[in-house]
Parts: structure tokens; C-alpha cells; sequence
């Protein structure tokens, strides 16, 4: 019950599930770049995927070409 009177905004716990953040540690990743994509996409998909905005990659590839691509993050 929430000071009101009426129901708790959050059930009992809730709020501590969704609290729970996975750290993600400074570091490079190897990332596959596949055709078509720009490496600026695959930095946009990394920077989503970890929910750190400190993320830029090291080198180019061309749109065309496919393969790794050195990505740092933090």
C-alpha cells in the first residue's frame, strides 16, 4: 500500500530487478562488419547493444567489403 492508502505503485521487489545493470568493461572488440553496413552502424549497434555511449571504432571499412572491425568501448 502505497502512503495514500491505495495500491504500491511496484510490487514487492520490482523495482529491484529492474534496477540490475550489467557492467560492461572498457576494453576493444573485434566486430563483424558485413556488406553494405558502414562502420558507424556497427557502432551505433554496439553503443544499443551495451548501453555505453563511449564507443568509436578504429579504422574504416569500405561499405562494400565485410570483415572485423576493432570497435573501443569506454
Amino acid at each position: 500500500m502505497s502512503r495514500t492508502g491505495g495500491p504500491a505503485r511496484f510490487p514487492t521487489g520490482a523495482m529491484s530487478e529492474a534496477s540490475d545493470v550489467t557492467r560492461v568493461q572498457p576494453g576493444f572488440l573485434n566486430a563483424f562488419k558485413p556488406i553494405g553496413a558502414r562502420s558507424t552502424h556497427v557502432v551505433t549497434a554496439v553503443r544499443y547493444a551495451t548501453g555505453v555511449r563511449r564507443v568509436g571504432h578504429c579504422g574504416t571499412l569500405d561499405p562494400l567489403a565485410q570483415g572485423g572491425l576493432p570497435v573501443a568501448i569506454g
